[in-house]
């Protein structure tokens, strides 16, 4: 033991060591902006979503360090008595130094917590130097005494290996107890986990514990899509969405379908059965055991795992004994469903694992798990396998393990595929967001004033751009919260598909940063709006559909994960083919974005519009115009030229409207 304990110190010695000297020298220039990078992510040992926490610290002279900055969960927290914007942090936690000055050089050290490790650090070393035209005027005695670094640096990696060697002791000491998160115990002494006999107190334990979380964590429903602070309870706001059922029956599609190179050919749409209430779904889980739930990004597929569970906890789904609710937070970071489902238990269960595996598998029958699969299909935590005793996620939804059990899986339409590739067998239920009695009851539920509410609606029925919008979930909620601080809607098209697009990105990103989510979101708009102008300016006729092949490829995955793009896969005689589509008018406004953004107004658009065509092109140029006044002013005085070449009344008075209202809708 004695020698195991010294190959283990030698090992936090050697670790320390290389923490100690990862030591970065970065040189600023007094007066300007700098930015310290953290080795760590600038060298992609981790990515954002790796990392729960970051922290930046000054280095003191007596060996100390002074908080500076921090990001942790996407919060930035600034320490107190700092200068006002002195400091800010970018996506990738690099430290940024405003107005840099000479009482800026010096050890900064950096934390680093990721997900799956204990917290990492070390110490970048600053130097300010002189702008070029003013290089004469510095000293040696303006830079940090060199001397003072290294005894940060030997402190840090001191207390480094003092802080693993009393982590190394801890686990020993946990390891030789046999304790672990599953035999938590209550702070008293004489507390004992429950009888591996007493089957009846582990079943209603169970119960109990899970029904206590649901009502704490989803009672709740958030009624803004960025803040989940801003919440109603879950039986004053939600609202069962439109659903139908997909069947092996299928009718042929109204219009043709024209992919790039292609003939036009008509696709068969698959027929659906609607299912008009939470009865009707739990009625579907009970007959077919495996169902899928799928819809775009936004529709409301998470506050309907979250109602289920609440349901439940509240005695309203007393079909099955367990119902088991797994969301990003408990699966992210989890091997096993029995890891997973110990996160929604209390730290003080008396719960062992054996006893929740031997209760799962006993009453597998009367068990119903819910599964967030939009995150699950695309994390690496799908391919981990299970710790002995646990079955791992995939074996589950791949029909390996816990067979008997019903299963309610919620995914992104374009996953439907990938889920499919794990077994076949899933019943396919599609949302297709909020009808307009849908929406008409949310309003109702969400304003207090019910004249408030009235107006809204009305606002929202005389536009079909807000009607559609509205369709969705969380861009209802969106224009609920717009018209409760304003009283009134955005008149510009580009400006409501703006603040959709920023909101759906944000809703389903990851990183916490804002700056981060712009920048990606330009070069998606940009990449996206080549492809969605060449569909609509097709020499042969107007294209709304497209083949994966022609976007790129990030592009168009980030496309079908905020949900303004569909993916669809088709069975013809050939084989099968796949089909891309625009949702919602979003192939005009991106098109607009390329446009606009690029400068190709007036070489690629305006040659385009003419006395024929400009009554078809009326939305992109809409879109358009509401995006950049020097475009509107050229698509105007060109619109102003084609007056006198239309035919009839009724298009010239079409025309002149607008003209006077270019980007209004």
């Amino acid at each position: 033991m004695a020698r195991k304990l010294f190959v283990h110190f030698l090992v936090c010695v050697c670790l320390a060591l290389a923490l100690s000297s990862d030591n970065t020298h970065v040189e600023l220039q007094q007066g300007k902006t700098g930015v310290v990078h953290n080795p760590r992510m600038a060298d992609k040992t981790f990515n954002i979503n790796d990392i729960d926490s970051a922290y930046w610290h000054k280095g003191l002279p007596d060996g100390n360090k002074k908080f500076l900055i921090s990001n942790f969960g996407g919060k930035i927290t600034w320490a107190s008595g700092l200068p006002i914007g002195k400091y800010d942090l970018t996506a990738n936690f690099s430290l940024v130094i405003h107005n840099v000055s000479y009482s800026d050089g010096g050890p900064y050290v950096w934390q680093l917590k990721p997900k799956a490790s204990g917290l990492l650090e070390a110490v970048v070393n600053i130097t300010i130097v002189a702008p070029p035209e003013r290089m004469e005027d510095v000293t040696p005695t303006s830079q940090p005494d060199a001397f003072q670094q290294n005894i940060v640096v030997i402190v840090v990696a001191i207390l480094v290996v003092v802080a693993m060697v009393v982590v190394l002791g801890v686990c020993m000491y946990k390891k030789r107890n046999e304790s672990s998160c599953w035999e938590r115990r209550t702070h008293h002494g004489d507390h004992k986990a429950i009888p591996m006999d007493d089957v009846d107190s582990v079943r209603d334990t169970l119960a109990e514990e899970l029904k206590e979380f649901y009502k704490e964590n989803m009672e709740n429903t958030r009624i803004h899509p960025l803040d989940s602070s801003m919440t109603r309870t879950t039986e004053d706001i939600y609202i069962f969405p439109a659903m139908f059922k997909r069947s092996h029956k299928t009718i042929k599609a109204e219009t043709p379908t024209k992919l790039k190179g292609s003939q036009s050919q008509y696709l068969d749409d698959q027929k659906g059965e609607p299912v008009k209430s939470l009865d009707d779904l739990k009625k579907l889980l009970i007959k077919n055991n495996h169902v899928a739930v799928i819809g775009s990004a936004g529709c409301g597929k998470t506050a309907l795992m979250e109602k289920i569970g609440y349901d439940w906890a509240c005695e309203n789904f007393t079909a099955f004994k367990y119902v088991v609710i797994l969301r990003k937070k408990e699966i992210c970071g989890t091997a096993g469903v029995l890891e997973a489902i110990r996160k929604l238990l209390p730290a003080d269960s008396d719960i062992t694992k054996q006893q929740l595996g031997e209760q799962i598998k006993e009453h597998k029958k009367k068990v119903l798990m819910v599964v967030d699969g939009s995150f699950l299909l695309e994390s690496s935590d799908m391919n981990r396998p299970a710790s002995e005793g646990d079955w791992s996620l995939k074996d589950v939804l791949s029909f390996n393990a816990l067979r008997g059990c019903s299963l309610l899986i919620t995914i992104s339409s374009h996953q439907l595929d990938k889920l499919r590739n794990l077994h076949s067998r899933f019943t396919v239920i599609e949302t297709t967001g909020f009808s307009l009695e849908n929406i008409k009851q949310y309003i109702h539920q969400f304003f207090e004033d019910s004249d408030k509410g009235d107006n809204l609606i009305k606002e929202v029925q005389s536009s079909t751009i807000f009607e559609t919008l509205a369709k969705s979930p969380i861009m209802l909620q969106v224009l609920c919260l717009i018209w409760e601080h304003k009283n009134s809607l955005p008149r510009q098209m580009a400006n409501v598909y703006d603040r959709a697009v920023n909101v759906l990105a944000k809703h389903i990103s990851h990183d916490g940063s804002d700056q981060s989510d712009v920048k990606k979101i330009d070069g998606f708009k940009t990449s996206i709006g080549k492809v969605a102008f060449g569909g609509l300016m097709d020499p042969n006729e107007e294209r709304s559909d497209f083949s994966e092949g022609e976007f790129p490829e990030e592009s168009l995955q980030f496309g079908l994960r905020i949900g303004v793009m569909s993916k669809e896969t088709y069975t013809i005689a050939e084989g099968q083919t796949c089909v891309v589509k625009f949702l919602h008018l979003y192939q005009e406004y991106f098109a607009a974005c390329f446009l606009v953004h690029q400068g190709n107004v007036r070489e690629q658009l305006l040659p385009q519009v003419t006395c024929d065509t400009v009554r078809k092109m009326g939305m992109l140029i809409r879109f358009c115009c509401g995006m950049n006044d020097r475009a509107e002013s050229l698509i105007t005085n060109h619109l102003r030229g084609l007056k006198d070449g239309l035919k009839t009344p009724d298009d010239v008075a079409w025309l002149q409207q607008l003209i006077e209202d270019p980007s209004g809708y």
